[in-house]
């Protein structure tokens, strides 16, 4: 999966990218689910893809219901993605806003997720990305260290 979205991605960004894909799914979502507006971690999804695998509609239906990804612009504006069976959508992942807001009118949707960060990075960023990534990941070890005490019950 990595290497099929790496060259899509790496133009998408003008700038290369690490060798280092987090990849998440394949994720099914059921009728009435939402995904909540977020911003994707600064040090594995700057640059991100959501692929649509796959759509169910729900029973004595035939029409495939869409469920449009939000994204925020740095103005934020939203910006309404609806995309079908088989298509990416590319975005920012770690600087925009997103998310599915709206609930989810069909069975089951589908979906795989492709993050990556650019070729040294954050070491090639200024400093406020430095900071930033750097934030996030002291965050992200409290986060486990705390559940690996929370969990041992």
């Amino acid at each position: 999966v990595q290497e099929a979205f790496r060259p899509l991605l790496s133009s998408f960004c003008a700038c290369e990218l690490s060798d280092q894909a987090v990849v998440h799914g394949i994720r099914v979502y059921h009728q009435g689910a939402t995904l909540a507006t977020h911003l994707d971690w600064a040090d594995q999804w700057v640059v991100s893809a959501t692929l649509h695998l796959r759509t169910i509609a729900v029973a004595n239906s035939s029409e495939l219901p869409t469920w449009p990804l939000v994204v925020r612009g740095l103005d934020g504006s939203a910006h309404t993605v609806v995309h079908a069976e088989g298509e990416a959508v590319m975005y920012e992942g770690s600087r925009l806003l997103h998310g599915r807001p709206s609930p989810f009118g069909g069975a089951e949707y589908a979906a795989l997720f492709v993050g990556f960060v650019p070729d040294r990075y954050p070491e090639r960023s200024g400093p406020s990305t430095r900071l930033t990534v750097n934030t996030v990941k002291g965050v992200k070890r409290i986060v486990l260290q705390a559940a690996r005490v929370l969990f041992r019950r």
